[in-house]
């Protein structure tokens, strides 16, 4: 039985990786169609997040493959995976700071001190130090910065705009919700194999949610 759940869980993140990219077409295709250049840039922007996070998803398969084979393979893999992470969420963060919200890039020099440190601080295994202790701070950070920038829009927003703002935002909680629940803290508090796979199934549902929905956003 765990080795089922073990092989459902990669293969629904494979599925989870490219259900990302093939959001970042959508963006992408939504980029060149259209006409200003700020909403050109902006889903460029939000393109670039879906293809990160796709990659990372992939990473974090092989950081996990050598968890028990070679910890310095674990971490080098592990640590790509986390910079990547985090370069994702400034690229949103850059667009909505410039387009949307005008916050004086605070999250996103946050966000950006936090991916330097990724990758210049050093990663030991699983020791909660250097590197991984940045990821632990800044990943987070990063995410809770985005969703405040769109709960921000929502309260600012009214009428249809307000109503989309709402579903765009809760699309963006389930992606990162799911990403919460693939962190080993969080698989040792629910203690169950299952949680991986539901992390998988919970991150496509947000994505395809948020996606959806600015596909068919009026301007």
């Amino acid at each position: 039985m765990q080795d089922i759940i073990v092989l459902s869980d990669q293969i629904l993140v494979y599925v989870n990786s490219i259900v990302f990219w093939v959001c970042a077409i959508v963006f992408w295709a939504k980029s060149k169609k259209s006409e200003l250049k700020s909403q050109k840039r902006f889903f460029i922007g939000i393109s670039f997040f879906f293809i990160f996070w796709g990659i990372m998803r992939i990473m974090f398969i092989f950081s996990n493959y050598y968890y028990e084979i070679d910890l310095s393979l674990y971490s080098f893999y592990w640590k790509i995976a986390s910079t990547i992470g985090i370069g994702g969420l400034l690229s949103i963060l850059i667009v909505l700071e410039i387009y949307m919200v005008k916050s004086k890039f605070i999250f996103s020099i946050i966000t950006f001190i936090g991916l330097l440190l990724a990758i210049i601080l050093p990663i030991n295994g699983t020791e909660i130090s250097g590197a991984r202790l940045a990821t632990y701070i800044f990943l987070p950070t990063g995410a809770l910065s985005i969703l405040g920038l769109y709960i921000y829009l929502y309260i600012k927003l009214s009428g249809r705009a307000r109503h989309e703002t709402g579903i765009i935002a809760w699309g963006l909680t389930l992606i990162f919700l799911g990403y919460t629940l693939t962190i080993e803290l969080i698989k040792h508090i629910f203690n169950t194999e299952l949680i991986s796979p539901i992390a998988s199934v919970v991150m496509i549902c947000g994505a395809l949610l948020y996606t959806t929905m600015y596909y068919f956003k009026k301007a």
